[in-house]
């Protein structure tokens, strides 16, 4: 089955090494197919011309040499070889030499021509004159041809038909092969050198900059031009990728029109410049990556206030996290301690990588209303973490003494105990109209002050009145509480004497006189 290639094998760039000065290419490339000697193929005693026919695409070409198969390294007889156009006109006629003498290019022989163009668009014919073989030839049996095998074609021509002339018996002479030859390739057998345009025009890629160090970084894609055939590839420092394919580093061929792109690996460093060189037919141009300067000042940061703390407590702030850089900061702190991503808390200088979070603790102040500052820096940067301890609470509770009544005049009256609460700090205590005693202590009416938890108690003189309020009031942190203390009523009044006392024994003597004589006159009865 005949194939029809669009690209030549990358080894025909080594085994076409004798013409790279001409940059010549063959026509076609035979990998295999079917060998025969020319008396297998044509019979005994019987010449003919064979080739085949091609058309040029839509660029012109230019035949530089004519050629044959060579199958054992030195061709056994000498061939006229011609090329026709489609009308049968000759257009170039060379003769192929018996032996090695020849240039040998991959398996085929030539001989120089003057140069012929061939115009787009047209039908041409390649044909070779296979002279007559004896019918028991035996090591005499003529060249080889190939058929029925896998042919690449230079991308400027295509295939068209197997030709031959009719044969004849005995010896003829080169002819025009207008025959169909009856095999679906053509005869191999001939072949020509075309002039080829393997170098590219320039090409570019933009440098890249900015880049951060071991990132990868991929060129531009670049379109080739300005070649008419595969062309050899190759990239140091770098890989190249064809079309969108993979990325290789290995050395390949090229096609008109394929785009090629580069990629190589940053620098490790920052501010450091890495190469990569692409080759096209000799043509090179660099892809130049560099790394961005080390960038060590992060974002401005900072860190809420935190008020109302307890004294003495352990503050945290929220976390921030470093943006703006691109490499490891200078981290320190004074007035407390920081952690980053969580790790445990130190007051060490440092270094802080990028994204890295960061929250910072300090110890509140002993006392209240007391604010303490750490203040965290990194990259030069830095930012205060404030906390402002609570103000202290003298305000206590409500509190009330239980009133009582009933007492005795003038007599010192104590009440009940109150707990002071509510009160985180020492608040002042005054008393009005009595005194105080404070966790059992000695009664006094000086100003004072009392702890959060204390025990108060009041006293005060009760009146010596029957009948009579008195009140101490005491005052803690401006909340007041009252002791009401009433003495009791006055005892029943007595009755007022009518008679002295001299009279009242004369009305006794009189009532029991009186009584006597009762006495006695009941008798005599």
């Amino acid at each position: 089955m005949r194939t029809i290639a669009t690209s030549l094998l990358a080894v025909f760039l080594a085994l076409a090494a004798p013409l790279a000065q001409a940059v010549d290419v063959p026509a076609v490339r035979t990998t295999d197919g079917s060998a025969a000697n020319w008396r297998n193929i044509i019979g005994a005693n019987q010449s003919a011309t064979a080739g085949w026919a091609f058309q040029v695409g839509a660029e012109a070409v230019q035949v530089q040499a004519l050629g044959m198969y060579d199958a054992a390294n030195g061709m056994k007889d000498p061939h006229p070889i011609g090329l026709w156009n489609a009308s049968g006109t000759l257009l170039a006629q060379a003769t192929l030499p018996a032996g090695t003498a020849s240039l040998r290019v991959g398996s085929y022989r030539y001989v120089s021509i003057t140069p012929v163009m061939l115009n787009p668009g047209q039908t041409y014919v390649i044909g070779a004159y296979f002279g007559p073989v004896a019918d028991q030839c035996g090591s005499a049996c003529g060249d080889v041809m190939l058929y029925a095998g896998n042919e690449t074609y230079d991308m400027r021509i295509s295939f068209v038909q197997s030709r031959q002339t009719l044969s004849i018996a005995g010896a003829g002479s080169l002819a025009y092969p207008g025959v169909f030859a009856g095999v679906d390739e053509g005869f191999f057998g001939p072949n020509f050198l075309l002039s080829a345009d393997l170098t590219p025009d320039p090409f570019a890629f933009p440098a890249q900059t900015n880049l951060a160090p071991g990132a990868v970084a991929t060129s531009s894609p670049v379109t080739v031009s300005g070649i008419n055939n595969p062309t050899a590839i190759s990239v140091t420092g770098g890989t190249y990728a064809i079309n969108a394919g993979a990325y290789t580093a290995a050395a390949g061929t090229v096609l008109p029109g394929d785009t090629v792109s580069v990629r190589l690996t940053a620098p490790a460093t920052f501010a450091t410049t890495a190469t990569a060189t692409l080759t096209i037919g000799g043509v090179s141009a660099n892809f130049v990556v560099t790394t961005a300067a080390a960038d060590t000042t992060p974002d401005p940061f900072a860190f809420a206030a935190q008020t109302g703390a307890a004294p003495g407590s352990i503050a945290t702030s929220k976390a921030i996290v470093v943006t703006g850089t691109n490499s490891a900061s200078v981290i320190s702190v004074t007035g407390g301690r920081y952690s980053i991503n969580g790790a445990a808390y130190t007051a060490a200088t440092a270094t802080v990588s990028p994204d890295a979070a960061v929250t910072v603790q300090l110890t509140a102040a002993p006392t209240f209303a007391t604010a303490t500052t750490a203040t965290l820096t990194i990259g030069g940067i830095s930012a205060d973490f404030v906390v402002t301890t609570a103000a202290a609470d003298i305000v206590p509770d409500p509190f009330a003494f239980t009133p009582q009544s009933s007492v005795a005049p003038g007599t010192l009256v104590t009440s009940n105990a109150v707990t002071v609460g509510g009160i985180d700090s020492a608040s002042p205590i005054t008393v009005a109209g009595g005194t105080y005693s404070i966790n059992g202590a000695a009664y006094t009416g000086a100003a004072g002050s009392v702890q959060n938890g204390d025990s108060v108690s009041v006293q005060l003189m009760a009146p010596a009145g029957f009948a009579t309020q008195a009140q101490a009031t005491l005052t803690i942190g401006g909340v007041s509480g009252t002791f009401d203390v009433v003495t009791r009523g006055a005892p029943p009044a007595q009755p007022v004497p009518l008679l002295g006392p001299g009279a009242i024994a004369l009305l006794a003597a009189l009532l029991a006189f009186v009584g006597l004589a009762a006495m006695r006159r009941v008798a005599r009865r």
